[in-house]
């Protein structure tokens, strides 16, 4: 507890300075906060190389990955992480709280020059301070860090984007939204993708002529690790994966109606019977890190577990049964070979586009059969795992591409940078 309290005034102190160097107009000191805020991953060996270092703009699912990379693997740069808040406190400074590019803003031209000349210096600050870097981040369209990457492009710093939002619905592939982004795709030295899919897309949505090499799933073997296990067992974990409102559905009109509210609220308010009449079964929702505990769980009593820490991979490794749609939850559930139930029901009948390409059988397009499964599942003394899933191979292949070499990939990437 002394040692976590101590970590908080250090991180406040030096995020501060930051801050303070922006009001001054001295980028040296945000540089100097940011090399005493970078941290390693203690599930990552050393580099014996202290020359060149590789820093990781950290994000769950991202970080998950590069970990699986280097299992049993010595980097041959040294590894080290940093906060995506501190490019965020800086971009703010310069524009305003939580300013996204694609919206309208006075002065833009002005505000943008003064970002860049700041940062500029920052970068040279950084090379005084710190050994030979580069970057590696996981998602192109963060407004705070577009035009850093751009900054790093014209002084000659590599940056790698290992873009993580590889998982869409047919709709979403057929639709590009905010363009503005898609410019800044130039500024990175390579980019990595999971997926066939998504490179067409990518490179559909460029102006640019920008390769992307797909690289697979680099976790994927976390996930073939459970799948491989057999045995028997009545079910005493069920685990519902907070479905997000628009997850899979494009910004379009002909989708402006759509929304997973409604099934959302139902299955809730199921599992809120069921965790209170079924003492022997763990009820867990899984949300996203940061979202907030829905309504109807505060308002009614249950013995539901409400987790938005810590990844989903984690939560799925202990769990029976699954109910998910449209995420990367979803796919991982079938990569591990859980009895999953994919809710696709409503008052209005949605367009089939609108969610992944599943194993249809595990689709559930009618509320009532839905709900009579997960009793029918529960009720049952012996459960076979692994689940058999149709087609199991093929979609694999499509959403995690050439996962067996995926690890090996982002391995070469940053040893070689």
């Amino acid at each position: 507890m002394l040692k976590k309290k101590i970590y908080l005034i250090y991180k406040f102190f030096f995020t501060s300075l930051s801050i303070v160097g922006c009001y001054l107009n001295i980028p040296f000191l945000s540089a100097l906060s940011w090399k005493f805020l970078l941290y390693k991953n203690k599930n990552i060996k050393n580099s014996k190389n202290e020359n060149k270092i590789t820093i990781i703009l950290d994000r769950t699912t991202g970080r998950d990955d590069i970990i699986e990379s280097y299992r049993n693997f010595r980097p041959k740069r040294e590894i080290v992480f940093i906060s995506r808040e501190n490019f965020k406190l800086i971009f703010d400074y310069f524009f305003y709280k939580d300013y996204k590019l694609h919206k309208n803003i006075k002065n833009f031209q002005i505000k943008l020059d003064k970002y860049n000349l700041y940062i500029n210096k920052l970068l040279k600050s950084l090379r005084y301070l710190l050994p030979e870097f580069n970057f590696v981040t996981f998602n192109y369209n963060y407004s705070a860090e577009a035009y850093f990457f751009q900054e790093c492009k014209k002084q000659n710093i590599d940056t790698y984007l290992f873009y993580k939002e590889c998982f869409r619905s047919p709709a979403e592939l057929e639709v590009f939204p905010f363009q503005i982004y898609s410019r800044f795709l130039k500024n990175f030295s390579k980019i990595l993708v999971y997926n066939n899919m998504t490179k067409v897309y990518l490179e559909k949505i460029s102006k640019n002529k920008i390769k992307v090499s797909v690289n697979g799933f680099p976790r994927f073997n976390f996930f073939l690790r459970n799948a491989k296990k057999k045995y028997r067992k009545k079910i005493t974990t069920l685990v519902f994966f907070l479905i997000e409102n628009k997850k899979g559905i494009p910004n379009k009109s002909k989708f402006k109606s759509y929304n997973w509210s409604e099934i959302n609220y139902k299955i809730l308010n199921y599992l809120i019977k069921l965790s209170n009449l079924e003492s022997k079964i763990k009820v867990i929702v899984k949300a996203k890190n940061g979202k907030l505990i829905p309504n109807i769980l505060k308002q009614q009593k249950n013995k539901i577990i409400f987790s938005n820490s810590g990844s989903g991979a984690n939560v799925l490794k202990n769990s029976d049964l699954i109910i998910s749609l449209n995420s990367a939850a979803t796919l991982e559930s079938i990569a591990s070979k859980k009895h999953i139930l994919i809710p696709f029901f409503g008052k209005k009948t949605y367009d089939k586009k609108t969610i992944y390409n599943y194993d249809k059988t595990l689709i559930y397009k009618n509320e009532k059969k839905f709900f009579n499964q997960i009793r029918n599942m529960i009720d049952k003394k012996n459960i076979k795992f692994p689940a058999s899933i149709n087609n199991y191979n093929k979609m694999m292949k499509d959403y995690f591409g050439n996962y067996k070499q995926a690890g090996k990939i982002v391995r070469q990437t940053i040893d070689r940078g």
